[in-house]
């Protein structure tokens, strides 16, 4: 155990400031009662194969970053968060399915038309250990132009009062380089593309059975240091997860309900009713085939 921490402290060394690598030490050392569970990700496959996919060596990366998934959650939270989703990913994926998780991605939705294919893979979570274990990324052409980061956590954590999985989503991002907009109008009228990244996530709550999806806001965002920082991203998030009418679930937190609940079509106005009809039937799709890729992926219960 000594040597794994050791391990982290020397990989946070190379990836951040001695004080900040120093204090991240810390926290482990002084929350290493923690570390009994902490051990699930010790062994865990899947965790050590994003540890390995993102270059670092920090098997207590839960600890070391004190705003691991969300600010509000405590110590021994994160480290429950993440045991949950790296031994859910080890143990409820099927053989197959969790191999591609872990090298290209597993389809759980694709489309194509004469000139483009368009694809949402489930992976290994996106660039870093902090904002989920999983990521539900776009492809067009086999280009990745959008992410959206999340972790399938104990529903407990939340104030749910029944055990079970969920999924709480922490980056919603796309690609600064906006050449996929015409591909994708194209071939989807009036749809945006955070819209069927928010589809597929929650196909993939709606596949594990949930009645709701649970996302991060922006205040609380694990990469928000300021006020200025959170106001920037503002858009991709509280302001995106208001579109349907997110609620308060706990602090930093807010729940989307499955199916996601829009303004009633007869509430929208004559001009962009037939846009909304066909964005709304779209992201059905997405949802519908990710839900089904997400039941079939997973061991029979």
């Amino acid at each position: 155990m000594l040597s794994t921490i050791i391990s982290g402290f020397i990989s946070n060394c190379r990836s951040h400031s001695l004080p900040v690598a120093t204090r991240r030490l810390a926290r482990v050392v002084a929350r290493y009662s923690l570390s009994s569970e902490m051990s699930i990700l010790l062994e865990s496959p899947s965790a050590k194969a994003h540890q390995q996919q993102i270059g670092k060596d920090d098997a207590f990366f839960a600890l070391s970053n004190r705003h691991y998934l969300c600010q509000t959650l405590n110590h021994a939270e994160r480290v429950h968060a993440a045991c949950y989703c790296y031994a859910f990913i080890d143990t409820k994926f099927d053989a197959v399915s969790r191999s591609q998780i872990l090298a290209n991605g597993y389809t759980i939705w694709s489309s194509s038309n004469d000139e483009h294919t368009f694809a949402v893979r489930l992976l290994l979570g996106n660039d870093n250990m902090y904002e989920g274990g999983l990521s539900a990324v776009f492809f067009v052409d086999d280009q990745r132009v959008g992410v959206m980061s999340f972790s399938i956590i104990d529903g407990q954590m939340l104030g749910i009062e029944t055990s079970g999985p969920v999924v709480l989503i922490g980056r919603n991002q796309t690609t600064s380089d906006r050449w996929y907009q015409k591909p994708l109008q194209d071939a989807f009228k009036q749809i945006a593309l955070p819209y069927m990244m928010l589809a597929s996530v929650a196909g993939i709550g709606r596949g594990l059975g949930c009645d709701a999806v649970y996302a991060v806001t922006e205040h609380h965002h694990p990469h928000v240091s300021s006020a200025a920082e959170a106001d920037v991203m503002k858009a991709s998030y509280s302001a995106f997860w208001s579109k349907y009418h997110a609620t308060p679930q706990r602090e930093g937190i807010v729940r989307l309900t499955i199916p996601l609940e829009s303004t009633p079509l007869d509430q929208v106005s004559s001009n962009h009713r037939r846009r909304a009809k066909a964005r709304r039937e779209v992201m059905e799709q997405v949802a519908q085939s990710s839900a089904d890729a997400m039941i079939a992926s997973l061991v029979p219960r």
